[in-house]
């Protein structure tokens, strides 16, 4: 019971929080507080195991989705602490919220770099937030990471020394 309810509502929670501070940068020019963050993270973590291992204990015990009435002895427990999980995960969500409010509408949020996780793909080569237009040319592709090949040429020209890396791949066309 509690396996359907923990792989879509975990996942998607998990993957949304975490695409959100990933993607903050670029969205709004702001990282989100990490401070916060943590608390959302266990929040979250403790809200979705709170919520959903019940829920698998008292379906291996019989009990069937959507059941509306039962035997307060056998599975009350079980679906009280799931209840608790669930205004936990509740509360994780709520911070989250908070978070970007506090972050980015409020503008509490530490101003993040063009480049803040020094990523290899094009997304991270314009300003954050970009521009209405991103290029005004299309920029040469050469890889599978552009920022990285130029980061490497910078360092070779400047006379620095490149970090190892894998040999460039052929052209790659890119639309962007």
């Amino acid at each position: 019971m509690g396996a359907w309810h923990q792989l879509l509502v975990g996942v998607a929670t998990f993957g949304i929080v975490c695409a959100l501070f990933y993607w903050a940068p670029k969205l709004w020019g702001r990282h989100l507080n990490a401070g916060l963050g943590g608390l959302q993270l266990l929040a979250l973590v403790g809200g979705v195991d709170l919520a959903f291992v019940p829920l698998l204990v008292v379906g291996a015990q019989g009990m069937h989705r959507r059941t509306t009435v039962y035997a307060a002895d056998s599975w009350g427990p079980a679906n009280l602490v799931s209840t608790v999980g669930a205004y936990l995960l509740a509360a994780g969500v709520l911070l989250v919220l908070l978070n970007v409010l506090v972050s980015v509408v409020l503008r509490r949020g530490k101003l993040a770099t063009d480049d803040p996780w020094e990523a290899d793909t094009l997304e991270w080569a314009t300003t954050s937030p970009p521009p209405p237009h991103n290029f005004d040319t299309l920029p040469e592709v050469r890889s599978a990471r552009p920022l990285h090949d130029l980061r490497e040429a910078a360092a070779a020209e400047s006379g620095g020394s490149a970090p190892e890396t894998e040999p460039a791949g052929e052209l790659v066309e890119a639309n962007v």
